[in-house]
């Protein structure tokens, strides 16, 4: 049986990304975020793995739902929005 933390650990390495033990962690405090907020935005340092976190749980999710059900990601770039578009004023 195929559980969600071994489906991130071999997106991890689908990607070339080392499945430690603090990346699976964040990811998995990322996806409890998107269950109980209606969005959410990571920020935080560059190279921090913000994105490979939600790119691997996309694809874990995706592949947990053996593609019936593809996950949909939106990525928005912050610097191209105007402040009041940013916080819909």
């Amino acid at each position: 049986m195929l559980t969600v933390c071994m489906l991130m650990q071999d997106n991890c390495a689908k990607q070339g990304l080392q499945p430690l033990e603090a990346f699976i962690g964040k990811i998995i405090q990322l996806y409890e975020m998107i269950v109980v907020r209606h969005g959410l935005m990571l920020v935080g340092q560059s190279y921090g793995m913000k994105t490979a976190a939600h790119k691997v749980l996309a694809a874990a999710l995706s592949d947990l739902h053996e593609k019936v059900h593809p996950s949909e990601t939106h990525v928005k770039d912050l610097l191209a929005l105007p402040c009041a578009a940013l916080f819909s004023l």
